[in-house]
C-alpha cells in the first residue's frame, strides 16, 4: 500500500481521485469580472470578499461535491499546473426561475429567525431556511433562502442559487492528490462530520480500523455521518474491505486494595463512635405532676 500523500510532479487527475484544490471564482457581467469567492487570502484583498478562514478545498472527482462542469474539467488536469475555464449559466448554476422567488409575511419570517436563532437584522441580502412545500411523505421541504424584499407586512425570499443565470469564470489549481487509504478515511470524516485529528486510524491485513474519541461517540451528529462516512468509503476507496469502528468506554478505576481496606476501617470505626454516642444520650423525661 501506498503510505505517500503525493503534491509534487506532473500527476495526472482521474475520476475518484481525492484532491485539494485552490480557485478564484468571479461573476462575468458586460465583460466585467467580479471576483466573488476565493481560497487564497491574498486574492481577496480589496474584494467584497471576506471569509472567516482560507483553505483549499477537498474534492472527490466525480463525486458530486461541485458543479458537473467543473467536475469535467478536473479531469482533463495535472497536479499543479493552473487552469482557467469560463462557465455559461446552462453548464453552472442554472438560469434563474422566477417560481423559486416567494412572499412571506413578516411575522412567520421572524418566527423561523427567532427559532433558529438568527441574530441578525432582517436586511436584503440575510439568508435563511424556509418552508417550500411537501415532499412525497407530507413531510415540509425546508430550503435556504435570500431576502430581496422587506415591505411592511412581507417578505420577498428567493431560493435560486445566488449565482443563477450568471456567467461564471474560474481559476483552478490542484496542488495535492491523496494517495493512502488512511488519509482518504481523515478526508471523508473532515467532510461529512469534523475534523479528524482525534481518529485514530490504522490497517492490519488489509483491513481499516478506527477508533473514535469520546467527543463523537457522545455526539447525536456523529450516528448520521457514520453511515455517509462508511458508505462514501465503500464508493470510492474500497468496496470489500472490513472496516472495524471501536468505542472505548471507561468506568471509575477500581481503588488500590490497601487503600479500599484502609477506607473500609475508617468507616467502621466512625459508625463504631456514632454508636457509643447515640447510647450515651439521656432521652428527656416529662415532667411529673405533684
Amino acid at each position: 500500500m501506498n503510505n505517500d500523500t503525493v503534491d509534487t510532479g506532473n500527476i495526472r487527475i482521474s475520476k475518484n481521485d481525492f484532491i485539494y484544490l485552490d480557485y478564484d471564482q468571479w461573476v462575468v457581467t458586460d465583460g466585467k469580472e467580479e471576483l466573488v469567492d476565493t481560497t487564497i487570502k491574498e486574492n481577496a484583498k480589496n474584494t467584497e470578499v471576506n471569509k472567516e478562514q482560507y483553505a483549499p478545498i477537498g474534492v472527490i472527482v466525480g463525486s458530486g461535491f461541485i458543479i458537473k462542469s467543473l467536475e469535467e474539467q478536473l479531469e482533463k488536469m495535472t497536479l499543479n499546473k493552473e487552469e482557467v475555464i469560463i462557465i455559461p449559466p446552462e453548464k453552472g448554476y442554472g438560469e434563474r426561475d422566477l417560481k423559486k422567488v416567494r412572499l412571506y409575511s413578516s411575522a412567520e419570517v421572524l418566527r423561523v429567525m427567532k427559532k433558529y436563532k438568527i441574530d441578525k437584522p432582517l436586511t436584503v441580502g440575510l439568508e435563511m431556511p424556509m418552508v417550500t412545500g411537501k415532499n412525497d411523505d407530507g413531510e415540509p421541504v425546508i430550503e435556504i433562502g435570500r431576502v430581496m424584499t422587506v415591505t411592511p407586512g412581507r417578505v420577498r425570499i428567493d431560493f435560486n442559487n445566488k449565482y443563477s443565470g450568471k456567467t461564471m469564470k474560474f481559476k483552478m489549481k490542484i496542488i495535492k492528490r491523496i494517495d493512502n487509504n488512511i488519509d482518504k478515511m481523515r478526508f471523508i470524516i473532515e467532510h461529512y462530520y469534523s475534523n479528524p485529528d482525534d481518529f485514530v486510524i490504522d490497517f492490519k491485513d488489509d483491513n481499516l480500523i478506527m477508533k473514535i474519541p469520546e467527543r463523537a461517540w457522545q455526539d447525536h451528529d456523529w450516528f448520521d455521518a457514520k453511515v455517509k462516512i462508511i458508505s462514501s468509503y465503500r464508493e470510492f476507496v474500497d468496496k470489500e474491505g472490513r472496516i472495524t469502528i471501536i468505542e472505548e468506554h471507561y468506568g471509575i478505576a477500581p481503588l488500590p486494595e490497601k487503600v479500599a481496606e484502609s477506607l473500609k476501617n475508617n468507616d467502621a470505626g466512625s459508625k463504631a463512635e456514632a454508636g457509643k454516642e447515640n447510647e450515651s444520650v439521656t432521652e428527656p423525661q416529662p415532667p411529673t405532676g405533684t
